[in-house]
């Protein structure tokens, strides 16, 4: 059969396996998050939630760092934007995602295995083969679920990115055009890959892996230092240019690397050893890192690629190949890394995960590295059975490669388990009742917050809150984390306001602080992780209380109380004599108008405190002028000093006289009274800005680049 018919065959008959799987949900509305914890993806709003670094509303209500959710979100949400305005229902958008991952995935492996092999025609179906192994890799099983299905963009590309990775190296120092060529090639194949490498655990091993890369390549006298400084030079700014408008602000934002890193410490827990606890011998090799499910089909697929393994060394022994040491050294790290802090080396893993940064930015290594240890692996089995010429071997090898594939395809299949998932209507008219009833900042009760989302659930059950950060765009308060260990003051006060509910104490004073309009009552959950009396006792108090001005049920699922408005305030107040106006341009920027006579006005902007919060004139030099002290650079002009007010909350405190005096153009003086016109920003989204600029036009310089070569290359023939 031509290979042309091999691959229509291939995608009519997994195009009828979807349609069949898709054909009986009806039901499927929102796409699944790309991350553990973050919201579901709805095309009609996500693309304008998500232009933004700083989004209160998510992370249960306390993120001060959206930007590298852009990354994950931004590029799938370009393919979902598309073709739900052509109509393309949820559902199938979905599965047309996953079906595109694995033609991708194939025809990649494909492309590197036939480039980088002189294969005979026996040997251009073990290619074939191996490809589609490799496209159906049992590691991705999971993957396949609602959840973090975007990471497999980037094993999907890998192959290209490391033959072109491969010859850039060659190139470097031989032939500039082909080097131009190959480098437009990797940055746009970056550009590609920006979702998953979101993940800065990613993108370190990336890096680390490409770095090693050179390292054996020099040693091995493949490459000469030339080359290496040229090959390291690219792919770091490569990297920079394609990742730069999400890496940015996320740098800015994060804090110092300790302080990731004690993050990175307290929110992973012991989930490196839940991860690699089932990571045997068996369960590595054959593409389980993580443990297997009892099953017959992924036992026997277990024994197959287990029998690749075996034949490929038989080969090496028989045939006296000299083997890759590089591949081999890689196979061995990567086993070191999945293991984890479980035996034979678990101590020197632990030693290493306490003491060296970016093993604490990797955190799980065996969700982080293993689709590299596939790709060696597989490209691996093929350029060692492809010299032997032992006929019976040979179709042996033909005959488990073929059951492995069929195995491999077919279990993917089964694992795609898109369950119907449909929101209530009760949540978005919850939604659509606070906004109109001018809601400010919700507290939401119980405390339930962090939990992994279940998609394979009804919707309200508890673990349904992961729902409600695509659905109430305003900030909510969830007291006391159960995920977040690391406490900060806005915690502290918003877990007190809930214990004053629940002890029926005053609560105007901490809810005009924390400036809660509204308290929401979640009454659709199964009591698991939280004490119901409390929340019963919640219920009882305010519906009693002096403090609430109305209620209101909606149906099953929520019951939501408002505050009195003397027990309000605005997001932005004054103190002193003045009086203060805003007008709230996006979540990164409020525009302000102070009136106030001679003395000093403090402004509080009631949002958890950030050095990354600044107030300035809306002019470039007062900008930069604020801008400096937040990332460590002394400024002598700096006009609103910016500190921590009501326990909280960002605070600047305003000299109104010397604001006028020095600043003609913001502020000026008529009739008794000051009045000034001032910006309150987070800053690093400038930087967003700045390297969107920055990518789009290194794009189109690819774009450009590209079709040039091209032009050039059929002018010459």
């Amino acid at each position: 059969m031509k290979t042309k018919n091999i691959k229509l065959a291939f995608v009519l008959v997994f195009i009828a396996i979807l349609l069949v799987k898709i054909l009986p949900l009806r039901e499927y509305e929102y796409a699944s998050t790309t991350g553990d914890f973050l919201g579901v993806l709805n095309p009609k709003n996500s693309i304008v939630s998500n232009s933004f670094v700083f989004r209160s509303n998510i992370s249960n209500g306390y993120a001060d760092n959206a930007a590298n959710l852009l990354s994950l979100n931004l590029p799938y949400m370009a393919f979902e934007y598309l073709l739900s305005t052509l109509g393309i229902s949820q559902l199938v958008r979905t599965h047309i995602f996953i079906f595109l991952i694995s033609i991708i995935s194939c025809l990649s492996m494909n492309f590197y295995l036939t480039k980088k092999v002189k294969s005979t025609k026996s040997s251009k179906k073990r290619i074939w083969l191996l490809s589609l192994l490799y496209g159906f890799s049992p590691h991705f099983f999971t993957y396949y679920e609602p959840g973090h299905f975007v990471f497999l963009i980037l094993p999907a590309l890998f192959p290209y990115i490391q033959y072109v990775y491969e010859k850039i190296q060659i190139s470097s120092t031989k032939d500039p055009k082909e080097f131009l060529k190959y480098l437009t090639i990797l940055l746009l194949l970056l550009f590609g890959v920006c979702a998953p490498l979101g993940n800065v655990g990613v993108l370190a091993t990336f890096y680390a892996f490409m770095i090693l890369q050179i390292a054996y390549r020099l040693f091995s006298n493949i490459i000469s230092i030339k080359q290496a400084v040229i090959t390291f030079f690219t792919i770091s700014v490569s990297l920079f240019i394609t990742n730069i408008w999400w890496l940015a602000p996320y740098l800015v934002t994060m804090g110092s690397a300790s302080e990731l890193i004690e993050q990175s410490k307290q929110t992973i827990g012991s989930a490196i050893g839940i991860a690699t606890s089932n990571s045997n011998i068996l369960n590595i090799l054959s593409g389980f890192p993580e443990g297997t499910n009892n099953s017959l089909m992924i036992e026997s697929l277990q024994l197959l690629l287990l029998t690749i393994i075996l034949i490929s060394l038989y080969v090496y022994l028989k045939e006296k190949i000299r083997a890759n040491s590089w591949l081999l050294v890689s196979i061995l790290l990567i086993v070191f890394f999945i293991k984890g802090p479980n035996s034979p080396l678990g101590n020197l893993f632990s030693y290493l995960y306490e003491n060296v940064p970016i093993m604490q930015i990797i955190r799980r290594p065996a969700s982080k590295l293993y689709w590299i240890f596939i790709f060696v692996l597989f490209s691996t089995i093929n350029s060692v059975t492809e010299k032997n010429r032992n006929k019976t071997l040979e179709i042996f090898l033909s005959i488990v490669l073929s059951l492995s594939v069929f195995n491999a395809i077919y279990l993917t299949v089964e694992s795609v388990k898109l369950t119907p998932f449909k929101i209530p209507s009760n949540y978005y008219q919850a939604n659509d009742y606070l906004t109109k009833d001018g809601v400010k900042k919700v507290l939401l009760l119980p405390d339930i917050g962090g939990l992994n989302p279940e998609y394979n659930r009804e919707v309200n059950f508890h673990k349904g809150i992961d729902f409600l950060g695509q659905i109430m765009e305003f900030k909510k308060y969830i007291p006391n984390s159960t995920f977040w260990t690391i406490k900060d003051s806005e915690r502290d006060l918003v877990e007190k306001l809930a214990n004053q509910i629940y002890e029926n104490e005053t609560i105007c004073d901490l809810s005009k602080s924390l400036n809660i309009s509204h308290v929401v009552i979640r009454k659709d959950l199964l009591p698991t992780n939280y004490d119901q009396q409390l929340l019963d006792r919640a219920e009882k108090v305010l519906s009693k209380s002096k403090y609430v001005s109305s209620s209101k049920d909606f149906g099953n699922n929520f019951r939501i109380y408002k505050i009195i408005e003397n027990c309000q305030s605005n997001i932005i107040s004054s103190e002193g004599a003045s009086f203060l106006t805003y007008v709230k341009i996006n979540p990164t920027k409020y525009e302000l108008q102070i009136s106030g006579s001679e003395g000093t006005v403090m402004v509080i902007y009631r949002e958890k405190f950030s050095k990354n919060w600044i107030m300035h004139t809306n002019s470039y030099s007062s900008l930069i002028s604020q801008v400096f002290p937040t990332i460590g650079i002394k400024h002598q002009n700096v006009v609103f000093p910016h500190s921590q007010k009501i326990g909280y909350a960002n605070g600047w405190d305003i000299d109104m006289k010397e604001l006028c005096a020095t600043n003609n153009d913001a502020c000026k003086y008529a009739d008794g009274k000051y009045v000034a016109k001032l910006t309150i920003e987070y800053w690093p989204q400038r930087l967003l800005y700045l390297g969107i600029s920055v990518s789009i036009i290194s794009f189109v310089i690819c774009i450009g680049g590209l079709a040039y070569i091209n032009f050039k290359e059929k002018v010459k023939k």
